[in-house]
């Protein structure tokens, strides 16, 4: 990461298409969880002394809605290269 910041090489995405009726309650819910149990997803690294310094964050990652449905499929494609081809940085945003 130190040595290529603007890489996107370690970015990793994996999309799925909802058929029906999404219960967004429960699906944030289930994606709480997943970070409550899972503290990694909670931290970001920063720099001490020149020494790598994991700091958890005890809240939950904010979830992000899009509203797609009108979307074509070439729009939705566009947005989801345009999103995996952002860096994000480890300093201020958690893995």
């Amino acid at each position: 990461y130190q040595l290529h910041p603007d890489s996107t090489a370690h970015n990793l995405h994996h999309t799925i298409r909802i058929v029906g009726e999404l219960d967004v309650k429960a699906w944030k819910g289930a994606w709480e969880a997943v970070f409550q149990a899972h503290e990694s997803l909670r931290s970001r690294y920063v720099d001490v002394e020149g020494q790598p310094f994991r700091i958890v964050h005890s809240e939950n990652i904010p979830l992000r809605s899009v509203a797609a449905l009108d979307w074509s499929e070439t729009v939705l494609n566009a947005e989801i290269d345009r999103e995996t081809q952002t860096p994000f940085r480890l300093e201020h945003e958690s893995v």
